[in-house]
């Protein structure tokens, strides 16, 4: 259930953006940076993952799960609000005549959700990173920058939101890559 969730916030939230997106944002090594310091760094989910390459230590480890579990405590519980709010608001859409008026309240107390828990990740992304050491910290950027390359941004993190335990992480790249970070203007 709790990965069904993630999916299916991520598409009401990050479903637009994306398809927006001509063609797939391919992030280098600067860009990964940039994204992980908008989102206060890595969340400790990917981490985690990828715990035996960045050498954590059993402490280490430790840490980062309850950081992980505060995380489910204080962020998930605005996502299937956000989502509820955001099904009411396609729900009063459907009338002859909407009421405009309640479908922009829907979709605002569906965007505070999110804010609510965009912020709890952010907090928890940036706690992770104070658990790394400085040598940990460029090797994790290192791994996301490859992962990404190897995968491609818009192809390899949705996949990754499959599975439950990588969906939060996921979510918070896919994020990141949404907001702009990576992305070339033209002409520069």
């Amino acid at each position: 259930m709790r990965a069904w969730t993630i999916a299916a916030a991520a598409v009401l939230l990050f479903g637009a953006p994306v398809a927006a997106q001509d063609p797939p944002v391919q992030m280098g090594q600067a860009n990964v940076q940039q994204c992980l310091a908008m989102m206060g760094g890595a969340h400790p989910e990917l981490v985690l993952h990828l715990a035996d390459s960045l050498g954590l230590a059993a402490d280490q480890r430790t840490r980062l799960e309850a950081l992980r579990e505060r995380n489910r405590e204080t962020a998930m519980p605005h996502m299937q609000p956000a989502m509820q709010a955001h099904a009411a608001a396609a729900a009063l859409l459907r009338a002859d005549a909407p009421d405009f008026a309640a479908y922009e309240a829907k979709l605002r107390e569906a965007a505070d959700h999110m804010v609510l828990a965009h912020v709890a990740m952010v907090r928890t992304g940036v706690e992770a990173r104070q658990v790394l050491t400085a040598e940990q910290r460029t090797r994790l950027e290192q791994l996301i920058g490859s992962m990404m390359q190897m995968h491609g941004a818009a192809q390899g993190m949705p996949g990754m939101m499959q599975r439950e335990e990588h969906g939060m992480a996921s979510m918070m790249m896919m994020h990141c890559m949404m907001m702009g970070a990576g992305q070339h203007q033209p002409g520069h």
